[in-house]
């Protein structure tokens, strides 16, 4: 039989009381806290605290000191001033989160010399929104993890250091990769290069059996951030051989995906590394590449993938094509525009396919000794933003940041980093006069190698066009080259060589250039187009400044885009170029309708073919 409990009235009086008395306790407790945050608020300010009656139970939710709002009769005179002690309540309204800067403007003002600990804030408060937003600012901070708010420091980002005989750094890299680093002409290394490869180094050297250490690095463009994987990762292949992809490099444009696979080609010159590139032709061309045979017959799957993301996770899901059972290393370059490319779903694909992902406390010791059994997760980019929401999918495992130092006259340091060698401007000019400022502007300066970006490829053919009609006129030295999606595939290539290994030239491109040139000796960058985000500007502007040489980049700004271009730098807390007053060439405007008339016929033929 199962018990019944009845319901019984006295139990019920009971437990209504009880609650009663707890209600009634806790109402008291908060009383005696609020009395006491009240007295030391008042013996902060030297106010002496009044003497106020017991206060009953039942008038627990009046404060005697708050008096009854009265509204004022018209013409009658208003009651005195209140006194100190009468805003004590005041203060603790501020000590609320839900505090806004209407609560504050609607608080009672207190005068004629009486002391008011609210005066200050209410003046800062009219004149300004500061101190609010400097109390939000200190608030999101104190919520960053403890990796975000104290980076390690870089010092003299683009400065060269020891030489490669005398670095002690490289001390412990095979000599086979420091004869390949000679041929590549290297004679130095960068600062960044010079923190971060020791770093990576010791998360592998030695035998460590401890779970690494992820690195995210935020440097210029053309500092020598790809040295810096290419380097530890073919350090790393010579000391543990592995029989499987070790490492893979994200990179998000296939222009820049192919400069990185020559470098680790030359890294690993006459070394027995199979290093592969993906997403360079079609699929069947790539999965040939990856179903190569050993000289056993067997098939040898390669130790480096540099991929595009997208062409990742297609191949990922062929059966038996990729081993990511030794996954040791997953470099992410361009990492701010790898994250916003997520949506393709290849981190979720990799992390199916690598059973070590994270790595649980609870392994077997001979699981640990396995050199392939973390992962380690290196990210680069020269506009690294280190948003703990758009890294969490990444599993970062206590990752380090490695920044540029800020500069000691800079008051605002800004996240965003640009090369100390590039010197910014911007040019004054009309929307219809662009294409005739680019032409001036070049023929002025009289520089050798130039590059200019575009917002959209119809505009970088147009722009091609209308300066080629100069050089065919002798009017600008230099030949133009066009760089866009208007191409094909094959004339890309072939221009984007022609430019590299030319000693004269001005290559015009759209945005899709801006992270896929890698030209050490580009004088100038004029941005045709103003960005709509600072990132693209820095990626378009560090073009010029590489390796720790000198450039100028020039923009050129219309009357409707001066407010947004000021306004995109004082955002990211970066100084405004400074005006550059261009001189105007009558020659060159003379022929301008004629070159504006050229541009139009070649634009029309072009679309009837």
């Amino acid at each position: 039989m199962f018990a019944i409990e009845r319901y019984d009235v006295e139990k019920e009086e009971k437990s209504t009381a009880s609650r009663d008395i707890i209600l009634k306790s806790l109402k008291a407790d908060a009383a005696k806290r609020k009395g006491l945050s009240r007295k030391r608020k008042l013996s902060d300010c030297n106010i002496t605290e009044p003497k106020v009656d017991a206060i009953k139970d039942d008038d627990m939710k009046v404060d005697p000191l708050v008096p009854k709002s009265k509204t004022p009769k018209k013409g009658a005179d208003y009651p005195p001033l209140p006194t100190t002690a009468d805003t004590s309540h005041v203060t603790d309204k501020l000590d609320k989160d839900s505090c806004t800067p209407e609560d504050v403007k609607n608080l009672p003002t207190v005068e004629h010399g009486v002391y008011d600990p609210l005066s200050m804030f209410r003046k800062q408060l009219k004149s300004s929104n500061k101190l609010l937003s400097t109390d939000l600012a200190r608030s999101i901070r104190d919520g960053l993890p403890e990796w975000i708010k104290y980076p390690k420091y870089i010092d003299n980002i683009n400065s060269a250091g020891d030489s490669l005989a005398t670095n002690s750094i490289l001390s412990t890299i095979d000599s086979a990769i420091m004869e390949n680093l000679k041929s590549l002409k290297v004679t130095r290394l960068f600062p960044v290069q010079t923190d971060v490869i020791p770093t990576v180094l010791n998360s592998f050297i030695g035998g460590k059996m401890t779970r690494p250490n992820d690195i995210c690095v935020c440097s210029p463009t053309g500092s020598g951030k790809t040295l810096v994987f290419a380097i530890s990762i073919v350090q790393y292949m010579l000391q543990y051989k592995p029989h499987g992809t070790a490492a893979l490099i994200i990179i998000p444009t296939i222009e820049l995906a192919k400069q990185v696979h020559e470098i680790f080609l030359s890294v690993s010159k006459g070394l027995d590394i199979f290093c592969a590139l993906l997403g360079n032709g079609q699929v069947d061309s790539d999965m040939q590449l990856l179903g190569k045979k050993s000289k056993y017959n067997i098939t040898r799957f390669p130790e480096i993938i540099v991929s595009t993301p997208g062409r990742f996770a297609h191949l990922l899901e062929i059966p038996g094509l990729l081993n990511m059972e030794e996954l040791r290393f997953l470099v992410i370059d361009e990492a701010d525009r790898i994250l916003d490319l997520l949506k393709q779903s290849w981190l979720n694909k990799l992390k199916n396919k690598v059973p070590h992902w994270n790595s649980s406390s609870r392994i077997a010791l001979r699981e640990l000794c396995k050199p392939g059994r973390h992962v380690q997760k290196l990210l680069f980019s020269a506009t690294l933003n280190p948003d703990p929401e758009k890294l969490k999918d990444l599993d970062l495992f206590q990752p380090r940041l490695f920044v540029p130092k800020p500069v000691a006259s800079s008051r605002r340091p800004s996240q965003y980093v640009l090369p100390p060698t590039l010197s910014q401007y911007s040019v004054a000019c009309k929307a219809n006069d662009k294409p005739f400022t680019v032409v001036s502007l070049l023929a002025n300066l009289n520089v050798q190698k130039a590059l200019c970006f575009t917002g959209t490829a119809e505009s970088a053919r147009r722009l091609h066009l209308v300066m080629n009609y100069y050089v065919s006129k002798n009017m600008l030295a230099m030949p133009c080259i066009e760089f866009s999606s208007l191409l094909s595939k094959k004339s890309r290539k072939q221009n984007m060589a022609q430019f590299t290994t030319s000693k004269s030239c001005c290559l015009v491109s759209s945005d899709v250039a801006a992270r896929g040139i890698d030209a050490t000796d580009i004088e100038v960058v004029i941005i045709y187009d103003i960005p709509q985000y600072i990132e693209a500007y820095v990626h378009r502007a560090g073009r010029a400044s590489r390796a720790g040489k000198k450039g100028s980049a020039y923009s050129l700004v219309t009357e409707d885009d001066m407010q947004s271009f000021k306004k995109l730098f004082q955002k990211a807390k970066l100084s405004i170029p400074d005006t550059h007053d261009n001189k105007w060439n009558d020659k060159i405007y003379g022929e301008y309708e004629n070159a504006l008339s050229y541009c139009q016929k070649m634009s029309s033929k072009s679309k009837e073919q």
